[in-house]
């Protein structure tokens, strides 16, 4: 279970554990957080790269046992673990519908699920949070493809049903009319 004291201590590290930094990745992708931008002091405006005209990501290079170029989103992390509260309520209420974006599902299978490092006795080893958040996103890949298997057959059902009481009324007609 993901407790406040927890979050508390994972935003107060300066620089995360490689796992804690990859689950924290993975739970702002599943929460839709848009990676921070680069923003210049002076201006207060995103910093734009020159060659690709578009702003710069914040970036912390984190290396990683299966990927050493593995980048973290710890500055995006942090900003929305700000408020604890918040935070703590996206966790649990963000994905209580059916309908989770099937491109954040398959990033989250190829990026993080495939990963050795994602795991939660290791999260757990970092931080008793990350355990937590790796399991929460384990279980919403397996809550999706779940999903994607009752969603028919609770179609069907419905559609048999409605055929029943059909088949129901048409039949009380014909009890009546002998």
């Amino acid at each position: 279970m993901i407790k406040k004291e927890h979050i508390d201590e994972i935003r107060s590290l300066g620089k995360p554990p490689p796992t804690v930094a990859l689950v924290l990745q993975a739970a702002c992708i599943m929460a839709d957080k848009p990676q921070e931008k680069m923003i210049d002091k002076n201006s207060g405006k995103p910093i734009i790269d020159k060659a690709t005209n578009k702003p710069i990501m914040v970036t912390i290079r984190i290396p990683m046992k299966n990927n050493p170029k593995q980048t973290d989103w710890w500055a995006t992390a942090q900003k929305w673990m700000s408020n604890t509260n918040q935070f703590m309520a996206d966790l649990t209420t963000h994905f209580k519908s059916d309908a989770i974006d099937p491109d954040v599902i398959d990033k989250i299978k190829d990026q993080f699920l495939t990963n050795p490092d994602f795991d939660p006795k290791r999260a757990a080893q970092a931080n008793k949070a990350c355990e937590g958040m790796c399991k929460w996103i384990i279980k919403i890949v397996a809550y999706d493809k779940l999903i994607k298997l009752i969603r028919p057959l609770k179609q069907a059902m419905g559609d048999a049903v409605h055929d029943w009481n059909n088949c129901m009324a048409e039949l009380n007609i014909k009890q009546q009319e002998l």
